[in-house]
């Protein structure tokens, strides 16, 4: 019997509530999702390539979890703020100086205008409840982004590749659904947008996703 849960929020609080080993808390454990070490340092290598990160950036991580990401991009910038929705999660995170935790929704950043050189989001926008949310996070990114700024968004569900994904994809134990988005949705919403799709050999549901590069 399936679980069932109020959204993807409750499920995460739930995770976090167990604890345990951060790939397992953060979703990454099992099928196409698990995520080796090898995976998790390429997609850290991506942000930092992609994202031209350095000593005096100070970087938003928008949707962190349990910060199994954050612990790495933090080594490469100069401070980072991790925000998530779920405060269980947050408190799996690393307890450093350089490693700020905020609780909040991703459509309303507690933030002034302007606050980050930097942005990462890996693997959150599946779990939006639909296309007008996900719309409404890209234009705070865009507004809690500096002028010349870059935000790095990755692991996005490709809907053209859905039906080979769930062909592989062993059947979920709850009753959440994901949101799966075609490529145009974003250049849309942003001409200027650079879509591309960075395989992760060692993170197989990158085959099914893609990623995209925002400069403001």
């Amino acid at each position: 019997m399936s679980k069932r849960y109020k959204n993807w929020v409750e499920y995460y609080e739930l995770k976090g509530l167990k604890g345990g080993d951060l790939k397992k808390v953060s979703g990454y454990e099992h099928g196409l999702a698990q995520l080796t070490q090898m995976g998790l340092k390429s997609i850290v290598k991506v942000a930092k390539t992609r994202l031209n990160l350095n000593s005096k950036d100070i970087l938003l991580d928008l949707g962190c979890g349990a910060g199994l990401l954050t612990s790495y991009l933090k080594n490469q910038v100069y401070a980072v703020v991790g925000v998530d929705a779920s405060l269980e999660m947050l408190k799996n995170a690393d307890k450093d100086s350089k490693f700020i935790k905020v609780v909040a929704m991703a459509d309303c950043l507690p933030f002034p205008d302007n606050s980050f050189d930097k942005i990462f989001c890996h693997s959150i926008f599946q779990y939006f409840p639909n296309y007008q949310y996900a719309a409404k996070v890209i234009a705070e990114i865009l507004r809690v982004l500096q002028p010349g700024g870059k935000c790095l968004i990755m692991d996005i569900p490709d809907l053209d590749k859905k039906k080979e994904y769930l062909k592989l994809k062993k059947p979920d134990t709850h009753n959440l659904k994901r949101i799966y988005y075609k490529k145009r949705y974003f250049t849309d919403l942003i001409p200027s947008i650079d879509v591309f799709e960075e395989i992760i050999p060692d993170y197989k549901n990158s085959y099914f996703r893609f990623d995209l590069l925002i400069q403001k």
